[in-house]
């Protein structure tokens, strides 16, 4: 190294990471004010590579998650408060999304869906026949089937 340079030191992640949170006095939350990824989580460098906030808090806190994913209770992704977070697969995530009601897959916000939550409950409700109900509501007599029995749109 040349005379009189000194490679720069970086303060500690964590410093960084909860110098850059700001709590949010209604949630509890601790909103991340840093960069931000592209599904709007934030994202801190460390070690040369970019991590996701929310993991290097919860680790920070709770040690590591393995290979697991870091979930939110709170559902707010540029949260990093550790007391919001919790471990989980993939699977647990999904199933959280779908009780909470967050996937724009969910019901009549489906971009494919003919069918409305309202028509939904007429089916359910309906003593006509299946053929006769999927003409009327433009669906297969297949949907309508599984309409009825509760194998999709469990929700209504």
């Amino acid at each position: 190294m040349p005379k009189g340079v000194y490679p720069r030191k970086r303060r500690p992640v964590l410093d960084r990471l909860f110098d850059m949170a700001i709590p949010e006095p209604n949630s509890g939350c601790w909103l991340f004010t840093g960069s931000t990824n592209n599904k709007g989580y934030g994202q801190i460098r460390c070690s040369g590579k970019t991590h996701l906030a929310h993991r290097i808090s919860f680790e920070a806190v709770n040690g590591s998650a393995g290979g697991k994913h870091i979930l939110h209770q709170c559902d707010t992704p540029l949260c990093v408060n550790p007391e919001h977070l919790w471990v989980g697969t993939q699977k647990d995530n999904i199933i959280d999304m779908w009780k909470k009601k967050r996937s724009p897959t969910f019901g009549e916000s489906h971009p494919f869906s003919r069918l409305t939550d309202t028509a939904v409950r007429e089916i359910k409700s309906s003593s006509e026949k299946g053929r006769d109900l999927a003409k009327r509501f433009n669906a297969s007599e297949a949907t309508i089937s599984m309409i009825r029995r509760g194998h999709t749109w469990k929700h209504i």
